[in-house]
């Protein structure tokens, strides 16, 4: 097979391969502690009923990623470690929904929910 069809494969020193294995192992932790943590014993706590609970949990951390993502960036760049910045992309942090998800029940309750905060 001649040199240019050849597969690539990434070094396992390079940043970008390092910053993604990162970011892989940063999300399998999180989702892994959502798992293990006693959801009958916090729902409980916090008086949810489960689909209360799942709705807030699967939201918040889907809101929450990006704005950590940027917490991370601004974090690399006053450690000097530029060669990981140069490879993510800063995104905006919004909380904007569609009109179209307005009548679902459970984006009613998260907006009054953090209106009554």
């Amino acid at each position: 097979m001649p040199y240019s069809k050849r597969a690539i494969r990434p070094k396992a020193t390079e940043p970008f391969f390092i910053s993604q294995l990162l970011n892989a192992t940063l999300c399998v932790a999180a989702i892994l502690t959502y798992v293990t943590v006693s959801l009958v014993l916090l729902m409980e706590t916090m008086g949810f009923n489960r689909e209360q609970y799942s709705a807030m949990v699967s939201m918040a951390v889907s809101f929450s990623t990006p704005f950590a993502r940027n917490m991370l960036i601004g974090i690399l760049i006053g450690c000097s470690m530029l060669c990981i910045l140069l490879l993510m992309v800063l995104q905006p942090f919004t909380q904007i929904w569609h009109k179209r998800n307005s009548h679902n029940p459970k984006i009613l309750w998260l907006r009054e929910t953090i209106k009554a905060l």
